[in-house]
């Protein structure tokens, strides 16, 4: 993971699949270190808290596995919440309609960047506790 301007590396662009295995790391927001992973859906990069709506624990029910078995949702592993890969959006469960909290990234060389601001910083691997 590398910072350049208001942006960290996360990954590799060729890590992330079309409905694959998503890439897990963490986050400083608003002072604490949160949990997060990026997906790829319809050819487009996506990234979220690794929070469930429903309750603050983490979706992926084996490290980097946040789809159902059809590539169609993220799903809580906890509760069957399911919500909208290119959204974060609830579409099922017990979430009642709150969505997750999506992270800004962009691609490009090659690269999955997260947008870094005044409330989310990427946490390098070395800080990681």
């Amino acid at each position: 993971m590398v910072a350049r301007e208001g942006r960290c590396v996360i990954c590799r662009s060729h890590e992330l699949l079309n409905s694959g295995r998503g890439v897990r790391f963490q986050v400083r927001r608003h002072g604490e270190v949160v949990p997060a992973f990026a997906i790829r859906f319809d050819d487009k990069v996506h990234a979220y808290l690794n929070r469930c709506a429903h309750r603050a624990l983490e979706l992926d029910w084996e490290a980097g596995e946040f789809f159902d078995a059809y590539g169609e949702h993220l799903i809580c592993a906890s509760h069957g919440a399911r919500f909208a890969p290119a959204s974060g959006a609830c579409v099922g469960g017990p979430c009642h309609g709150a969505g997750l909290v999506k992270l800004t990234v962009t691609e490009e060389s090659g690269r999955l960047c997260l947008e870094t601001g005044d409330d989310i910083h990427l946490v390098p691997s070395d800080e990681v506790v």
